[in-house]
């Protein structure tokens, strides 16, 4: 199962929709921020990009491409918490009309989780330490 309190690896996980609410209850309250995503509103990369500048309050300045998602889902300034959850569910929708973009994204969550499991000496909104963020895309059965 997945800890969400966990700054390890890996960061992106792959659950079957009947296994959702199991998930939702064992973690209970994250203490830290819940989002949650509809893959079926992502099915191009401007949707993606869409969903997580709505979900995020990502600024202004966004880009729309891989690097400005990348900066911003690193930096978080504007959104500090001890840890982080995004539930992608619907997940099997997720890029439907740019599957080429797929690969791409999945790295990209992992490598965020990778950065945020790497960061220290954070302030206290941060909980003063590594910060766990964890992805899961909720697939059909």
């Amino acid at each position: 199962m997945i800890a969400p309190a966990d700054p390890g690896g890996p960061w992106v996980h792959d659950i079957e929709r009947s296994n959702l609410d199991q998930l939702l209850a064992s973690i209970g309250s994250v203490d830290g921020m819940l989002r949650r995503f509809d893959g079926r509103r992502m099915a191009t990369l401007e949707a993606l990009f869409g969903e997580y500048v709505r979900e995020l309050s990502f600024p202004e300045y966004f880009g729309w491409n891989w690097p400005a998602f990348d900066e911003c889902m690193t930096d978080l300034e504007w959104l500090p918490a001890k840890r982080y959850l995004t539930i992608v569910e619907h997940a099997d929708d997720l890029l439907r009309e740019e599957p080429g973009e797929l690969p791409t994204y999945l790295r990209q969550l992992a490598d965020i989780g990778r950065h945020w499991s790497r960061v220290f000496a954070l302030g206290p909104d941060w909980g003063g330490g590594e910060v766990p963020y964890h992805t899961v895309l909720v697939h059909s059965e």
